[in-house]
């Protein structure tokens, strides 16, 4: 059967109220998604600046890691296996400048990642005393810190 241009022209406009509403429908979920992500990080970086400002020994993190999953946590220590990783992409952009290390202060060591200009924060020759401020993450049984600032402590 034919029904004429008219039922091509009604079946093609269909099909792009679908492909819009589907669209439309993606941009709102992103739009949440990033909202969603804009006040979790809100929430964590909010979190009390008295805890964070004190450095606390790296045994008492691990020992009550759950209590700090996901806080801004100031630990001090000694810098060791410092790795610079090569750049890599993220959803976010390109990084580049990123390094592992392990920070040791005397009750424990702990994983420090650090995203960007690590070459600036860790001088290579001194990597005694330093103030490391991050968000303790744990995945699994590994406990590690995501630095947001590296410093020396002398400073």
């Amino acid at each position: 059967m034919d029904f004429g241009p008219l039922h091509g022209a009604a079946i093609e406009r269909c099909y792009t109220l679908s492909v819009m509403k589907s669209r439309s429908h993606r941009m709102r979920k992103s739009i949440w998604a990033t909202l969603i992500c804009a006040h979790v990080t809100v929430l964590c970086l909010g979190f009390s600046t008295a805890q964070a400002q004190a450095p606390i020994s790296i045994a008492t993190v691990i020992k009550e890691s759950a209590a700090y999953q996901l806080r801004i946590v100031t630990l001090r220590g000694s810098i060791t296996d410092l790795e610079a990783l090569p750049p890599y992409m993220t959803r976010r952009g390109p990084v580049v400048g990123a390094c592992l290390f392990t920070l040791k202060d005397g009750t424990g060591s702990i994983e420090v990642e650090v995203d960007r200009d690590c070459a600036e924060s860790v001088d290579r020759t001194w990597r005694q005393n330093y103030i490391v401020r991050g968000i303790l993450q744990m995945q699994g049984s590994k406990i590690f810190l995501l630095a947001t600032e590296v410093r020396r402590g002398d400073e």
